[in-house]
């Protein structure tokens, strides 16, 4: 489910760009700059592994090919329940 404060912004784009393949998808689904370092430093996400062809080549090509794993926390709400953070 989502992890963002429901109502919040991050929280609609979170439905758009959940589940995305690639740093470029994330990106193409609404996702921001903030969003990626949110969700990675939360443990919701991290990156992959990059194509080995795209890394003499321009920052958005590495961005189409570098892979986004989606990890289990963000099947709940990984906030202590009952605190501010949570809701």
């Amino acid at each position: 489910s989502n992890p963002k404060k429901e109502g919040s912004d991050s929280h609609k784009r979170w439905k758009k760009y959940a589940g995305s393949e690639t740093i470029d998808e994330f990106y193409q689904s609404g996702g921001t700059r903030e969003d990626l370092r949110h969700d990675i430093s939360h443990g919701w996400l991290k990156m992959g592994e990059v194509n080995a062809e795209a890394t003499s080549k321009s920052c958005a090509d590495m961005a189409g090919a570098t892979k986004l794993i989606w990890l289990r926390a963000t099947c709940s709400n990984p906030k202590r329940e009952g605190s501010d953070s949570h809701k």
